[in-house]
């Protein structure tokens, strides 16, 4: 799995280890530079839309106003707002370059579907509410890859005012190469008014730049009075909407065009009327989405999102989705309150604020296929080569797929199951993933990928026995009787090569093969004990007792031991006939709690597990913290161990590997042939959770140099590149 920034390996829970050392906040306080009040935390990005692999749209800044939206690689997706209040026009999102006032935002509040931004100006208060409604339970509601966008306005100075809302969405939204010639159109589905854009020579199961190179963006809202829309050049259908408060009902003729030609959008705005003291408006709900068929290939053959099996085609499932906001958002307000509730009481109010930001990131890597009338799930590895469906990837989220929903899981393991099933997969143990990139799971049936033996095998047997444990005693037994052969037989490769691993890669494949591991050799161990769970849940006793046996015959083995002459920078232990790694007399005392740290950031261990979830950051133990072959101080590798002290799932994160692993997006590029395919001075391909830029950094236009004719200053810098931090967190880490 090699290298890219989102939902990858880094996702769930090690971007919590950049989140809490950085831009944690006390619950409540304003940062100073923005006089916005982040709520319960100050995030790297915030979710905007996020529901799939390719409508995935954050903002990678404090201020809506005044910063534009990007894909989670810093590509712009262009959202723009405009509040016209008493006929004066103010901007409440993005950076339009009109003569207009920016509105002054004063609140940001995340839970773990919504996000909700609280802004001021001319006597109205005007709050936007981003809500992607993750529900794995419901996998009707989780196939429609739509979000919703709701806004409304009251009055906070006591008078009554007149307002109305413009909202459009930009051509990037539906390719990632903005020369590509595009065509738009507006329709009218059962209840609503729909505005399209797709390419006009769509690429059919193809990427650009980790976008969709086929598909539809549509951004429609319900039919109401004072409802008006109009598609075309930027300025001049946000020119309209801020200077007569109306857009025009037409089509701009000049089509197809591409992208960057006069930056062709999709814009609705609605007349809210007048706004009293005693009343605020009515919600003006938008739902923003973009639809692909088919949705991805598996060996050869295209599978149709899941929503096809519910609808024949994408205005009838709009009409579904905007009939189903109430219902959407009543059950994601209690699914946030549990996610806070369960977090809150596992770690405290910080541990609880990072699991509600990770969650769109979280279900939002994965997308619902019909394969042959029954629903299956694929993840795309999201921040390295676009793996489809990486083992080493689904493992480090798959808590979160348990805890909400252990039927999804079942989901995501079922193409994983099939392929070395029925598929052709050459080899006993498991693979790493299927297919080199997303959208196309053409196997390894020639055996060509990048192996991770007792990695992806372990991670199998420990994911199929997390699942039997939560699934109904009836479909636990017959998931395991389905899949007990080639789960069998993964653990009969970890008995004959757990105990000493050999020369292997593994998940943190940046740092190329590892010989003698004994981060594989314990977690080998354990998807051997995970086969006797597996025994158990299809009834096979004779099975259960042997694996147990022999997981605990191999943990008792003496060069496993807590304290055994272990060096913990490389994880190694002797294998036969082999000497001790230099540094092998430094022991590792058993029970240290030590978190990665940055350089210059040691500080003391804070001895409980409410401390730590407090933002602290452990001790790390110098005599550790250095290279096997020299004995110096490794600067890079300040940090050895990740110990999550608490989840909400209850799962198996205890034994999530040591190694002081980068956070989302910091892969170092040294070793393998996973090299970081990013140029550092752009930050291309990595996520928005990954860093955090200074706030002075982060607002405003993207970067420093106006490019004259592109939106009036709107992209600031040629390529399309983001501003960057001016700290290397590569470094860092």
């Amino acid at each position: 799995m090699p290298t890219n920034p989102f939902l990858s390996r880094r996702t769930l829970f090690q971007a919590a280890a950049l989140v809490a050392g950085a831009t944690l906040l006390p619950d409540g306080i304003a940062h100073a530079a923005t006089a916005t009040t982040f709520s319960p935390l100050r995030p790297p990005a915030t979710p905007l839309a996020v529901r799939s692999p390719y409508l995935t749209t954050w903002l990678a800044g404090d201020t809506l106003p005044g910063t534009w939206p990007t894909f989670w690689n810093g590509h712009i997706t262009a959202l723009c707002g405009i509040a016209r209040i008493d006929g004066t026009p103010y901007i409440f999102a993005g950076n339009p370059g009109l003569s207009a006032g920016l509105m002054t935002q004063t609140a940001v509040q995340l839970t773990a579907t919504r996000s909700i931004y609280t802004l001021t100006a001319g006597g109205v208060t005007l709050t936007v509410t981003f809500f992607s409604p993750v529900d794995l339970g419901n996998l009707q509601r989780q196939s429609v890859p739509f979000s919703y966008v709701t806004m409304q306005a009251a009055s906070n100075d006591g008078r009554s005012h007149t307002v109305d809302l413009h909202f459009d969405a930009s051509g990037e939204w539906v390719h990632g190469n903005v020369t590509t010639p595009i065509t738009w159109a507006q329709q009218r589905t059962g209840s609503t008014t729909a505005l399209t854009a797709t390419p006009a020579s769509p690429g059919v199961l193809q990427e650009f730049g980790d976008q969709a190179s086929w598909g539809t963006l549509v951004l429609a809202a319900p039919n109401a009075t004072g409802l008006t829309w109009q598609l075309g050049q930027d300025t001049v259908v946000r020119g309209a909407s801020a200077a007569q408060g109306v857009l025009n009902n037409t089509s701009d003729t000049a089509q197809p065009r591409a992208i960057n030609d006069r930056w062709p959008v999709l814009g609705l705005n609605q007349n809210l009327g007048t706004v009293t003291p005693r009343f605020p408006s009515a919600q003006f709900t938008v739902a923003i989405g973009h639809v692909r068929t088919p949705a991805l290939s598996y060996l050869g053959t295209q599978l149709n999102p899941w929503w096809t099996h519910y609808w024949s085609a994408w205005p009838a499932m709009l009409d579904w989705f905007v009939a189903d906001h109430a219902a959407a958002l009543t059950s994601a307000v209690a699914l946030d309150q549990r996610i806070h509730d369960d977090a809150a009481n596992a770690g405290g109010e910080h541990y609880a604020a990072i699991c509600a930001l990770a969650l769109r990131q979280a279900a939002g890597g994965t997308e619902l296929v019909d394969r042959g009338g029954a629903p299956w799930a694929f993840l795309k590895e999201i921040s390295s080569d676009g793996n489809v469906s990486t083992v080493d990837v689904t493992y480090p989220a798959f808590p979160a797929y348990l805890y909400l929903s252990p039927a999804y899981l079942q989901l995501l393991l079922a193409p994983l199951l099939d392929y070395p099933e029925h598929g052709g997969w050459p080899k006993v143990f498991a693979q790493h993933d299927l297919g080199s990139s997303y959208p196309n799971a053409t196997g390894h049936n020639d055996g060509n990928e990048e192996d991770m033996p007792v990695e992806e095998s372990a991670n199998m047997l420990i994911m199929s026995a997390a699942l039997v444990q939560r699934l109904a005693s009836s479909d636990a037994s017959a998931f395991a009787t389905t899949h007990y052969a080639i789960l069998r037989q993964w653990a009969e490769y970890l008995v004959a090569n757990a105990l000493d691993p050999g020369l292997q890669n593994q998940t943190d494949d940046f740092t190329g093969f590892i010989a003698h591991s004994a981060n594989l050799a314990l977690k080998g161990i354990v998807g051997i004990g995970a086969m006797s769970v597996i025994a158990t849940a299809a009834g096979n006793s004779t099975d259960a007792t042997h694996y147990l046996s022999v997981a605990r015959s191999y943990a008792s083995q003496d060069r496993l031991r807590p304290g055994r002459h272990v060096e913990p920078e490389v994880q190694r232990f002797p294998g036969p006939g082999t000497r001790p790694e230099p540094g092998a007399h430094r022991r590792r005392r058993p029970g240290r709690r030590l978190v990665p740290v940055t350089r210059g950031q040691v500080r003391r261990d804070p001895g409980s597990p409410q401390q730590l979830h407090q933002g602290r950051l452990g001790t790390v133990d110098r005599s550790l913290a250095r290279r096997s072959t020299g004995g110096a101080h490794h600067p890079d590798r300040g940090c050895l161990w990740l110990r999550p002290v608490h989840t909400t799932t209850g799962a198996v994160l205890g034994l999530v590997r040591g190694r002081g692993r980068h956070p989302e997006g910091f892969r170092r590029p040294s070793g393998g042939r996973r090299r970081v395919r990013i140029a550092r001075d752009t930050g291309r391909r990595r996520h928005p959770m990954a860093t955090h830029p200074e706030p002075e950094l982060r607002q405003g236009t993207r970067g420093q140099r106006h490019v004259p004719g592109r939106h009036h200053g709107r992209h600031a810098m040629v390529g399309q590149r983001h501003p960057r931090p001016p700290v290397d967190l590569d470094r860092q880490w």
